[in-house]
């Protein structure tokens, strides 16, 4: 058994001469990735290198059972040109989705798959690290790697995060560095308890103006709120105020069915616009993320003007990552529990159609 286990995707060259996976110049860069996590102790990194040189691995071997870290791929081959698609076919074999459009693991290499299910169910770890798109296919069906990166997800075989290989650093996207390195911390966080642990949200939706005002008192009492609105067409199709990280009121403002266009009725409609203007007004601090946005829009188009606007996450995330991509999704990612929520919904006019009336 080990807490940890992570997936590589397959063998390269030197990884087939030794038989073991994350060997090579793609294993020394993983090892310091490891170490700056804190998955591997202070000073590892030099010294299993040191030994791989030599095409020595008891160090390296010894180092990772003591920190209760199983290696492994998802295939123990070597693929010609170290391409995987080499390895598929363009006909679907079973319900698996493709690795990437159009191409299809053959038959003969499942067995591959069949061993890897083995070693984990033998292993029961805490905390599955996929890296690559490759074992997030096997894990959890999605090969999206950029898509799903840093969200922690269920699978058959356990909690799963899924994270970029070091190869794929080597390759030209060096900058992504921090990115895995900060996967590779919360996975040991994660490795603290086996279960899936999200946060608890509570999402309060109002039928009636009255149910706004109910809540105004713990909006104005608030330590800090923090505004997000969503548009479609240039027009906000909901506007949300979190005064927890717990609590959240969501006032919807569009509604496709409707007539009107509109989730509110003819005289509900102006109260709620002064109600958002009020809590907009409050001399509570407030945090935005991409505030330029959502100040300049609901100043625009409603007149709106905020107050206290103390704080945005983006422009703080850039100022301690100015390298990294800054979007909500990936700040998601690095810093919360969340799952992968952007990925959770169709997206456009057609999709919010569908899924209202659904619902």
């Amino acid at each position: 058994m080990s807490h940890i286990v992570v997936i590589g995707e397959s063998w390269g060259s030197e990884e087939e001469k030794a038989r073991r996976p994350f060997v090579g110049k793609t294993g020394m860069l993983m090892n310091h990735l490891m170490e700056e996590a804190g998955l591997l102790p202070t000073g590892s990194a030099h010294s299993i290198n040191n030994d791989l040189w030599k095409r020595m691995y008891r160090r390296r071997d010894s180092i990772y059972e003591n920190a209760d870290i199983h290696l492994t791929n998802v295939l123990n081959i070597h693929p010609p040109g170290n391409k995987i698609p080499a390895l598929c076919q363009k006909e679907r074999v079973d319900d698996r989705p493709g690795i990437k459009a159009g191409q299809y693991l053959r038959r003969e290499y499942y067995g591959e798959l069949d061993r890897l299910a083995m070693e984990l169910r033998s292993h029961r770890p805490r905390i599955i690290i996929g890296m690559g798109g490759l074992a997030s296919w096997f894990l959890l069906r999605d090969p999206r790697i950029t898509k799903i990166r840093g969200a922690v997800a269920a699978s058959e075989f356990g909690k799963v995060l899924p994270t970029f290989h070091p190869a794929y650093l080597m390759r030209g996207a060096w900058k992504m560095r921090p990115v895995v390195i900060f996967d590779l911390a919360k996975a040991r966080r994660e490795s603290e308890y086996a279960e899936v642990r999200r946060p608890p949200r509570f999402v309060h939706i109002p039928e009636s103006p009255d149910d706004i005002s109910r809540l105004f008192p713990e909006l104005e009492n608030a330590d800090r709120l923090s505004i997000d609105i969503e548009t479609v067409a240039d027009q906000i199709t909901c506007i949300g105020f979190a005064w927890s990280p717990s609590h959240v009121l969501v006032i919807p403002i569009f509604n496709w069915q409707n007539e009107n266009k509109s989730y509110w009725s003819a005289n509900e409609e102006p109260v709620i616009w002064n109600l958002i203007k009020s809590l907009c007004e409050l001399s509570v601090p407030k945090v935005f993320q991409n505030g330029n946005y959502d100040l300049h829009f609901l100043w625009r188009k409603y007149g709106i003007c905020v107050n206290n606007c103390a704080h945005d996450t983006l422009l703080l995330h850039h100022a301690l990552h100015p390298e990294m991509l800054k979007g909500l999704g990936f700040l998601g990612s690095l810093y919360t529990a969340e799952p992968a929520w952007k990925l959770m919904r169709q997206t456009g006019k057609n999709a919010t159609l569908k899924d209202e009336r659904e619902e």
